[in-house]
């Protein structure tokens, strides 16, 4: 085994229950500032930084979130929240919905829809490294390249690339649900671990941070919150109400009558509706695509 292995290997943590993640997420959270005052510029000094990541199914509004991957100065640890999804509510929650803690992700767009979507948790102050290089090059002159990869933007800062990057897509491409597969490989554990061990050293974090003129600041920012805006914009709705709606974006097109034989569909509908037979509108230019019909409730 290579030494980066073996020294990324030591360094790294696994954890796949409630005690070991109390104790984990509890070291990170003792270090947090109480009193910070609130600032326009939400990437201050004072505050923690931690890097994140997540890998799963299909990551976005109807994946499966299967790991959680957070490092510190000190340690790298990898939540397997498929084996224990208590541990979100012990500790990993406050972490990530903390304001006083900076998140630096990359590409963090799926990363929030999933965390919301599955576990109701809403991503605060995050630092997104793939917005950070689309301004940076934009300031510079560039056109703003906002859809660069972790391996690129690494080797742009002189921080050491994923190695096991195209292996693992490639591997991915094939088999949509690896990161579901339970027990955890050596080459999951590496992949998983090398995608956040550099994302605050100096070279990565601070000197984009620094790179980022005030002519920019708003941009990046507004830029930032709008990729975690969906949790603010659901953030006052009931539990109820979200998981009604989602329920019926799911099944929208499970109860809609379609093509020339409405008349002898079955209506599904989570509402429990039935067709008012009495009272068909169907017009004639909709004949060959979708029929009108009105509803009445039980």
């Amino acid at each position: 085994m290579s030494n980066w292995k073996i020294n990324l290997l030591n360094k790294t943590a696994i954890i796949k229950d409630v005690d070991n993640c109390k104790k984990a997420t509890e070291s990170i959270l003792c270090k947090v500032p109480s009193n910070i005052e609130e600032d326009s510029w939400p990437y201050v000094k004072e505050k923690q930084v931690i890097g994140l990541d997540c890998e799963g199914v299909n990551l976005g509004e109807r994946g499966e979130l299967t790991l959680i991957q957070i490092v510190t100065k000190e340690k790298i640890y990898i939540f397997d929240v498929q084996e224990c999804h208590m541990m979100m509510e012990n500790g990993i929650k406050d972490i990530l919905e903390n304001n006083n803690i900076i998140k630096v992700v990359q590409a963090c767009r799926n990363d929030v829809l999933n965390l919301f979507y599955q576990f109701g948790v809403q991503l605060n102050c995050v630092f997104d490294t793939q917005v950070a290089h689309g301004i940076i090059t934009k300031q510079n002159g560039g056109g703003g390249d906002f859809r660069a990869g972790l391996n690129l933007i690494s080797e742009c800062y002189g921080v050491p690339p994923n190695p096991l990057k195209i292996d693992i897509k490639n591997i991915y491409k094939r088999n949509q649900k690896y990161w579901s597969e339970r027990p955890l490989t050596e080459e999951m554990i590496l992949y998983a671990a090398a995608d956040v061990e550099h994302l605050i050293s100096d070279n990565m974090y601070k000197t984009m941070l620094e790179a980022i003129d005030d002519r920019h600041k708003f941009l990046f920012k507004k830029i930032c919150m709008e990729k975690t805006v969906i949790n603010q914009r659901n953030n006052s709705r009931s539990n109820e109400q979200m998981v009604r709606n989602a329920y019926h974006r799911q099944n929208k097109n499970k109860y809609r009558p379609r093509g020339r034989n409405y008349r002898n569909q079955t209506f599904e509908t989570s509402r429990n509706y039935k067709p008012y037979r009495d009272n068909y509108r169907v017009h004639k230019k909709d004949r060959n695509h979708y029929s009108r019909v009105s509803y009445r409730r039980n």
